[in-house]
């Protein structure tokens, strides 16, 4: 499984060593409703078996996942236990 991903230093650090950075486009501060309410993290695309990917992310409240291309990426905070269980 691919995924997506604006990895923040929390989500990264529990990155399980089976989960592979498969692109990076660099370092990126997302701006969600307003200036004030940003994330700061790597911009990536990460691979992994699907059951690898839901347990690494579903120990976190929300994950930022992106969707687009790198030039033009939309990020939204994500609940993977309701998302990607499915």
């Amino acid at each position: 499984m691919n995924l997506h991903i604006l990895l923040t230093p929390e989500v990264r650090v529990k990155m399980p060593r089976t989960t592979k950075v498969t692109h990076e486009w660099g370092e990126l501060t997302v701006v969600f409703d307003g200036l004030t309410d940003t994330e700061k993290g790597l911009h990536c695309f990460v691979e992994d078996t699907k059951e690898n990917i839901i347990e690494w992310l579903s120990q976190f409240d929300e994950v930022i996942i992106g969707s687009g291309s790198p030039m033009m990426e939309s990020f939204k905070r994500t609940h993977i236990k309701e998302s990607l269980k499915k």
